[in-house]
């Protein structure tokens, strides 16, 4: 909820009885935890890291 979700959408998906994989391509991931956020925590995005070292 802290990253803009209605309490009902991180309520649903919080408490699903999918497995950890669907969970992580699920549309709440997508949505609230954006590469944008990672770099601003300080993870980095592979897809740019490897475009850097493999130009093509």
């Amino acid at each position: 909820m802290k990253l803009g979700m209605p309490e009902w959408v991180a309520y649903r998906n919080g408490n699903t009885r999918k497995g950890y994989w669907a969970v992580a391509g699920s549309g709440i991931l997508t949505h609230t935890i954006t590469n944008k956020r990672l770099a601003h925590r300080g993870y980095y995005d592979i897809s740019e890291a490897y475009k850097s070292l493999h130009y093509l």
